[in-house]
């Protein structure tokens, strides 16, 4: 997969001392729904040990997302599965590197993944899971032509699900 900047590509084991950075400094951790108390290392080894199990189940996951230009690690994204009241669905998740952020590499990436999802026929419902606070991802995903669900609870967290259907994505084209 790629877009007009990016290459999208399975993660690899080496990618993991760049990953360790994601964690460093980065305010947004919260809403990720992970265990903020172990070292950086860990969770940066358990988050691509999570990728290469999915891997391993053909269930899709998160790519690396590597500038066109630079070829610089710029974060991760892909397309999860997940259950949501007892319902097998599918997410566009990105993780971005702060350094990265308000570039509108965001907004590319979901919106690459969903044509990606949509074109291959992954599934006619696409999910992305939100923070309430997470103004800057509800803002990626109005652009990607999702519409938010009230206001619920995932993982023990405040959460909007925003989605777009196979259908609405056809009246966007």
């Amino acid at each position: 997969i790629e877009s007009q900047r990016f290459l999208f590509r399975k993660l690899r084991k080496e990618d993991c001392e760049v990953w360790e950075r994601f964690f460093i400094d980065n305010p947004s951790l919260h809403f990720l729904g992970i265990d903020l108390n172990i070292d950086d290392a860990l969770k940066a080894i358990n988050w691509l040990d999570i990728q290469f199990k999915r891997y391993e189940k053909n269930l899709y996951g998160h790519l690396a997302i590597i500038h066109k230009e630079s070829n610089e690690f710029i974060g991760q994204a892909g397309i999860l599965p997940r259950e949501i009241d007892g319902k097998k669905v599918f997410e566009i998740g990105y993780s971005i590197m702060k350094e990265h952020w308000n570039k509108g590499y965001a907004s590319e990436i979901s919106q690459r993944l969903r044509d990606y999802a949509f074109e291959e026929d992954i599934h006619p419902r696409l999910i992305s899971i939100i923070h309430t606070e997470n103004i800057a991802s509800q803002k990626v995903a109005d652009k990607n032509g999702m519409k938010p669900s009230p206001l619920t609870q995932h993982e023990g967290m405040d959460v909007f699900i925003y989605s777009v259907s196979k259908d609405d994505w056809l009246s966007l084209s």
